[in-house]
């Protein structure tokens, strides 16, 4: 990868491409040609071809070569972050590590090489082209000691918050002869965390709070009426019962995103909802779901939770425990927060799964279908909603603090009711 190396009013120049690993791998599999394709990004370039009558200005291909016996290059193993996970500075308050050490073990070789891009393909007219480094053009950005080392990434050349950052490490063994590419990813979240008075602290994050690229939320519902139709781009969720139907909203947390450290106590925790309508005089009940991902935003049906697959009842099949019930969905306000504290400390501490799911349901787990007036309806605004004061958001207030673990006792719901 090289920068552009015109100024402003063009002009000409000869550029150097690096292709030692192509020619490498070339060689090793006896390939009868080389053949090799240059794009460019932003710069337009206008080269030179076999066919020009300036002969110095031809392309040509020039060969270090050894008669040492070549090797199969040399060994590296990322270990800084699970791949995808949201790598996270060691602060009470969230914020993602810009400037992070990249490190690796099971090294072996006589030069590492590390690049990143926000594509995966590793060409994005948003990269710093400064993000590719070596142990020899820049060894003060390195650290290296026996089989591990580390490249720790200068401010200048800092990430942005939001973004998801791809990598890849290779090594050169002492032949010359560099390795395959060892590539991952992480993400970066964006947080806005708000510290209390009393020594904790608080964050709320609806769909897009964390990236642009990330849906933190995910939510639709299901209906009985309807089937075969699917309602996960719409701006509203709809959580009724009648006497013969009813209608469960599904929503998904992809907790892990957030990156809040294991170590973190939850003070207090709850999804929050804000009501458009209502009809009746529901009661309504947030189920955590005892499998995670069955469903699809852009697919659930009443019949089906992806377009492969078939479930029951609208994915009755897979209610859990009530993490909060008794909620009237005719109060007086509009705002409504369901009660997550416990469940979030659970998953917190048993390193629960990237992603969490509830039913919001108008019908007690096991209860018959019945309903007031004929209706009882709350149509909440969905992560859809065009105004984002309405759309689904999680707070959480939290603590470094050691837990208290206090003995559950069941006192609601009981015997199936809501």
């Amino acid at each position: 990868i090289i920068t552009s190396p015109l100024g402003p009013s063009g002009g000409s120049s000869n550029v150097q491409l690096n292709v030692t690993a192509l020619a490498q791998s070339a060689v090793a599999s006896g390939a009868s040609a080389l053949e090799i394709l240059v794009s460019a990004l932003v710069s337009q370039y206008d080269c030179a071809m076999n066919e020009s009558l300036v002969t110095t200005n031809r392309p040509s291909l020039r060969v270090d070569s050894s008669t040492t016996a070549a090797g199969s290059g040399g060994t590296i193993s990322p270990n800084f972050v699970d791949e995808g996970a949201p790598l996270m500075a060691n602060d009470f308050y969230l914020s993602a590590d810009l400037t992070p050490s990249m490190t690796w073990d099971s090294y072996s070789g006589i030069l590492a090489e590390v690049q990143l891009s926000m594509n995966d393909g590793f060409k994005s007219d948003q990269d710093n082209f400064d993000w590719l480094y070596n142990t020899d053009a820049h060894t003060s950005s390195f650290t290296i000691s026996g089989t591990t080392g580390a490249l720790n990434i200068p401010t200048s050349d800092a990430f942005d918050n939001g973004t998801i950052m791809h990598y890849r490490m290779r090594a050169m063994d002492s032949t010359g002869t560099l390795s395959g590419w060892e590539a991952g990813s992480f993400f970066l979240p964006t947080h806005d965390v708000t510290a209390n008075n009393d020594g904790t602290a608080s964050i709320a994050v609806d769909v897009n709070d964390l990236s642009n690229e990330v849906d933190f939320i995910e939510d639709t519902y299901v209906d009985e009426n309807n089937k075969n139709d699917n309602f996960g781009s719409g701006t509203t969720l709809v959580t009724q019962v009648t006497s013969t139907r009813e209608t469960i909203s599904h929503l998904r947390l992809n907790f892990d995103r957030l990156g809040l450290h294991t170590n973190a106590t939850i003070v207090e925790a709850s999804l929050n909802l804000t009501r458009s309508t209502s009809s009746g005089s529901a009661t309504l009940a947030l189920h955590e779901m005892s499998t995670v991902d069955v469903w699809s935003e852009g697919d659930a049906t009443w019949r089906r939770p992806t377009s492969n697959q078939l479930w029951d009842e609208g994915g009755r099949g897979y209610l859990g425990y009530a993490t909060d019930s008794g909620v009237i969905g005719s109060q007086t306000s509009d705002d409504f927060a369901f009660d997550l504290t416990s469940m979030l400390q659970q998953y917190l501490d048993n390193s629960g799964p990237d992603s969490l799911d509830f039913a919001l349901t108008a019908r007690s787990q096991n209860g018959d279908y019945a309903a007031n007036n004929g209706v009882d309806s709350v149509t909440f605004h969905s992560s859809d909603a065009i105004d984002e004061a309405n759309k689904p958001h999680l707070y959480i207030k939290y603590d470094w603090s050691s837990p208290v673990t206090v003995a559950p006792s069941l006192t609601s719901p009981y015997d199936g009711e809501t």
